[in-house]
């Protein structure tokens, strides 16, 4: 049960595409969102190693992005 139900009259392979392309974008701005609240230098990701406070500070934020997409944005918009 979705707020917006968008019918488009494609193939639906072209819906697959348009569904990825609205999950990434979201990953993205919640990514790029969370990285300027907390101030974090995307420059010297891995200066002081693989697995230092930036590289598990990206990955929750990755994560995070993924859990909006999956838990707020599919409950948003439905393409059928």
């Amino acid at each position: 049960m979705a707020i917006f139900n968008i019918k488009l009259n494609i193939l639906d392979k072209y819906k697959l595409i348009l569904n990825d392309i609205i999950y990434l974008l979201t990953i993205i701005i919640v990514f790029q969102y969370l990285s300027i609240c907390a101030k974090i230098n995307i420059k010297n990701v891995f200066k002081n190693g693989l697995f230092n406070d930036t590289f598990i500070s990206f990955l929750i934020f990755l994560m995070i992005g993924v859990i909006t997409y999956y838990l707020i944005v599919l409950e948003i918009i439905n393409i059928y």
